[in-house]
This record gives structure tokens, C-alpha cells and sequence, in this order.
């Protein structure tokens, strides 16, 4: 098993990044939450990164799934349990914080849940049915993972309604409702809080 990869970032395979450990080039697939918080990668940026090792009989190859901390791994494996999710819809859905996420799942918000890429609305029904009781550690963790702070209202609004397209929301609707939003709510100032409040209104 492989638990853990620490090497240089050498471009990428398909949805892969490609990370170079002492001459070997290992592909690893990286949930958005962990791309977001690298942020723009060159070739040569140092990952240390905690890997999760897939390989089942339906899928012989295996696939590393890549973490920045103990706890996004941790809620990647709690996701991927419940069925028809699986490893790869898992990571694809982690587009928030992973305390964002759980919270919603604690809450029983299902249109957010819904929303998380890959996500279908009978699978948003299940993950709420089945993770409800199990994510109230995650929902009180700090930040874990995050892109960096928009430096103005301008790039606020951008980012917001980039995550909400990636989310399946339509740009002109995203962008009509994030602009009432955040005329609305001025002290709005993180991505994650504009996307959160967005589906609870």
C-alpha cells in the first residue's frame, strides 16, 4: 500500500497530475478542494500529499487519490462508502471545504448536496440518509483547504460564479443570483460563504 508521496509536480495525465518521486512518475488523482489550495502548480513545485490506494476486482489498475491533510482523506473514504458513489465520484464532489460539505450533510440540505458535481438527487438523498450521523466531527473542523481570498468584490463574484457553474449552475443564473447576493449581503467576503448562503436561500 501506498500511504503517503512526497516529490515534484511534472504536468499532468488526462484528470491526472504527474508526481515525480526520486525519478519514478506516479499519477495521482487530486479532489478540487486539494487543487484549489495548491493553487497554480509549475513544473518542479514540491507535493507532499497523503494517498488513498484504490484497486478493486472491476478495476484491477489502481488509482491514487492525493490529500493535503489526514482529515480531507478521511471524509474522501466516508463519501466513496456510500453506494454508487464510489472513489472517483467522491473526490470529483469534493468542490467545497470538507467542512462545508458535511454541514450540509448535517443539515439535511440536500439541494446543496444535490449540486456537488457528479451528485444526482437521489444520490444526495442517500449520502444525507447515510452520512447524517457520521459527519458532525468534519462539520466542526477549521478551514482545511481553500483557494485564496479574492482581492476584491469583482473577484469575489467571478469565483463565486465559477464554483457554481462548476456545481451544474447555469452562468446567467449563477451570475444574477450571486450579484443580488452579494448586494444584499456586503459582509459576504469568502467564496465558500457566498456558495453556502446561495443554497440556503
Amino acid at each position: 500500500m501506498i500511504a503517503a508521496l512526497r516529490g515534484a509536480y511534472r504536468g499532468r495525465s488526462g484528470d491526472m497530475v504527474v508526481l515525480d518521486v526520486n525519478g519514478v512518475g506516479y499519477e495521482v488523482l487530486l479532489p478540487p478542494i486539494v487543487e484549489q489550495a495548491l493553487g497554480t502548480l509549475v513544473d518542479g513545485t514540491p507535493l507532499d500529499l497523503k494517498i488513498a490506494y484504490v484497486a478493486s476486482r472491476d478495476q484491477p489498475t489502481p488509482v491514487l487519490y492525493g490529500f493535503l491533510r489526514d482529515e480531507e482523506k478521511q471524509f474522501w473514504t466516508l463519501l466513496k462508502s456510500v453506494a454508487k458513489i464510489g472513489p472517483r465520484g467522491a473526490a470529483r464532489a469534493m468542490v467545497l471545504p470538507i467542512n462545508r460539505i458535511a454541514e450540509a450533510i448535517s443539515d439535511q440540505n440536500t439541494r446543496l448536496v444535490d449540486s456537488l458535481p457528479g451528485i444526482s438527487a437521489a444520490g444526495a438523498e442517500k449520502i444525507v440518509a447515510t452520512l447524517r450521523q457520521k459527519v458532525t466531527a468534519f462539520a466542526q473542523l477549521e478551514e482545511t483547504a481553500s483557494a485564496p481570498r479574492p482581492s476584491d468584490d469583482r473577484e469575489l463574484k467571478r469565483l463565486a460564479v465559477e464554483l457554481l457553474v462548476d456545481m451544474g449552475i447555469k452562468r446567467p443564473d449563477a451570475t444574477r443570483d450571486v450579484t443580488r447576493l452579494l448586494e444584499a449581503r456586503p459582509e459576504l467576503r469568502v467564496v465558500e460563504d457566498v456558495v453556502m448562503e446561495y443554497f440556503r436561500t
